[in-house]
């Protein structure tokens, strides 16, 4: 299921992961939304790492939203929960093509 986020863009990023069985690294994607915390003080606010699929990275969609750079847009997103031993959250990537709703490019 899609949902919209909306929320500025703080810009890309790019994390290196190491799999801790293989040893091997791993790149991941993200664009960072930012949005006012529901209930918060003035100013509070949540940031959301968006992962990028590694199809929608080749496609270009991290220079896409760097365009948007300190705007305000809708993001399609979709939440993946994981749970581990220790601890869980969720996880967010972009839905469909990923590219911001309702903005002019």
């Amino acid at each position: 299921m899609a949902l919209l986020l909306k929320g500025n863009v703080l810009g890309y990023k790019k994390v290196a992961r190491t799999n801790n069985k293989t040893g091997e690294v791993i790149e991941q994607h993200y664009v960072g939304i930012q949005v006012p915390k529901e209930n918060g003080y003035d100013g509070e606010a949540i940031t959301y790492d968006i992962r990028i699929s590694k199809q929608l990275f080749s496609e270009g969609l991290a220079a896409h939203y760097e365009k948007f750079k300190g705007q305000e847009v809708y993001v399609p997103v979709f939440p993946s929960v994981w749970k581990g031993e220790k601890s869980a959250g969720i996880n967010w990537f972009f839905s469909g093509d990923g590219k911001p709703k309702g903005v002019k490019a």
